[in-house]
């Protein structure tokens, strides 16, 4: 997909739209329109499911609720501000600020421009300064399923949905079927991704869930996080692979994967601590209690 998606806005793609390939073998002739065709459909699918995927409804509320709730209230007896970077596209940080609206605030970087959400990050400071209650800096570093880029403005809706992109407007996020390094350099992504790597080096603290450290430029941020000698958590059933395949490029076919990942963190300057807990309705006390730890 990532390569289709090179050649489509390569000179090439207007010299090959016509050629036929295979023609004495392949009936009716295969041709590079019928090639970004198909990308076309299948990259609409996918997009299709992944909103369907991500969406958050009310039965999620609990599990919002108690989570978050129990986690930011560790975070705050450490820290004034909470800087949660995520590259979820979901809604679940906003979902809960709506939950409790009198203890906390969220700024992501948006501001009101009449009946709109437009993106402003310049105000992201002041909007965490002129909190009266518990300021939560969200940086969507992948972007949002409520974000638009139309005509160059990126706006935030209350209602959203996948909408294929057509000239000057599009969902502004990095899908699964992009990569995060073909769109970094521009906004949204590049404000975000500059302050999440300046919250890192503020920060003696990390906590990390479910993240497999795939986003090569994340992955970086992190590697220098742990060399500056800082505390990672790691929170996911599956951490010490995704500290060991994802951070230090370990053979994940290795037998001795768990031996391995915490005989390599012990070799960090930073220190290392697992959670291989999965965060449910069933476990969530469980999983704030070895984070207290």
């Amino acid at each position: 997909f990532k390569d289709i998606k090179k050649i489509q806005k390569m000179h090439a793609a207007e010299f090959l739209d016509g050629q036929e390939f295979l023609p004495n073998q392949v009936n009716p002739p295969f041709t590079m329109k019928i090639i970004f065709g198909q990308y076309s459909g299948i990259e609409n699918h996918i997009m299709f499911e992944l909103f369907k995927t991500y969406k958050i409804d009310s039965s999620f509320d609990s599990l919002i609720r108690a989570f978050f709730g129990g986690l930011f209230d560790i975070i705050k007896k450490y820290s004034n501000n909470i800087t949660i970077g995520t590259t979820n596209y979901d809604l679940a940080i906003e979902k809960f600020c709506e939950l409790e609206p009198t203890k906390y605030t969220c700024c992501d970087g948006f501001k009101v421009a009449g009946d709109r959400f437009v993106w402003a990050p310049h105000l992201f400071d002041q909007s965490i300064s002129n909190s009266t209650d518990t300021p939560i800096e969200l940086l969507k570093i992948h972007g949002s399923l409520n974000w638009m880029n139309s005509a160059g403005v990126i706006e935030k809706r209350t209602n959203f949905e996948f909408i294929p992109t057509k000239e000057g407007h599009q969902n502004a996020l990095i899908a699964p079927i992009l990569s995060a390094k073909d769109v970094e350099s521009i906004p949204p992504f590049s404000v975000l991704l500059g302050r999440f790597d300046d919250s890192l080096k503020k920060s003696d603290i990390c906590i990390v869930i479910g993240s497999s450290f795939r986003d090569g430029i994340i992955k970086q941020s992190m590697i220098q996080f742990i060399e500056s000698g800082k505390h990672l958590i790691i929170v996911s059933p599956s951490c010490y692979q995704n500290y060991a395949c994802g951070l230090r490029d370990h053979n994940s076919d290795d037998i001795g994967l768990i031996s391995w990942a915490k005989q390599r963190a012990t070799q960090e300057n930073g220190k290392i601590s697992w959670i291989p807990i999965a965060i449910d309705d069933n476990n969530t006390n469980e999983v704030l209690e070895e984070i207290k730890k």
